[in-house]
């Protein structure tokens, strides 16, 4: 007998967020729980604003669901960083120069790097991907990370910036920064989400000569 209680809230929200959208279906399959088990726990995260669902017609059989997180739901999923909004404010207000964003970019990935450096550690550019990976589950900011091609890779499943991103893509820029100065590695944002990818993805950039940064172990 399927157990109703193997999957939690987030563990769905996680594999609509990864996977979806998804019907009924292919939850009950991916979980081996009963159809009334996720039909009633999607019921309910509708009820909290946090899944939508799609009509899809399609042949000659009945129109069918497709089940996908809602705009609440990927808000909250990154939405964990109140330290960088104070940053943000004391920077922005000590520019001079507001022609000059690429100064300000610097000063808030300096700025960012100060508050968390000390958390990233390793002797290859994979162990401390795995540190900062560490670093943003604790904040409930979900990130992988893998080797493709010999080279490792940095997945970030969950925006923490994402209102900010959808306003400008200037913190995207931050970003990178911020990790190529916390993995030591110059790093460039290969996938990105406001491209229409699913994740953000960061590897190291191979063009240009990188600067060792001080690693702790």
């Amino acid at each position: 007998m399927a157990n109703e209680n193997a999957t939690t809230d987030a563990d769905l929200l996680n594999l609509l967020a990864d996977s979806g959208p998804l019907a009924i279906s292919d939850i009950v399959q991916h979980f081996a729980v009963t159809r009334t088990a996720v039909h009633q726990r999607l019921l309910r995260l509708m009820g909290e604003g946090l899944v939508d669902r799609e009509l899809v017609r399609g042949g000659r059989g009945r129109p069918s669901y497709m089940y996908l997180p809602s705009p609440k739901a990927r808000e909250l999923a990154g939405n964990n960083f109140a330290d960088l909004s104070a940053v943000l404010w004391q920077e922005v207000l000590g520019v001079e120069d507001a022609r000059r964003p690429q100064r300000v970019v610097r000063r808030i990935a300096d700025a960012l790097k100060a508050l968390y450096a000390d958390a990233v550690r390793g002797t290859t550019l994979k162990t401390r991907m795995e540190s900062l990976r560490e670093l943003l589950q604790k904040r409930r900011v979900r990130s992988d990370v893998d080797t493709h091609d010999g080279v490792p890779t940095f997945t970030l499943r969950d925006c923490p910036y994402l209102d900010l991103a959808d306003v400008d893509r200037t913190i995207c820029q931050v970003e990178t920064m911020l990790f190529s100065q916390l993995l030591g590695d110059e790093v460039m944002l290969s996938h990105c989400r406001l491209d229409g990818h699913s994740c953000c993805q960061f590897v190291p950039n191979k063009k240009r000569t990188t600067r060792k940064a001080p690693i702790t172990v």
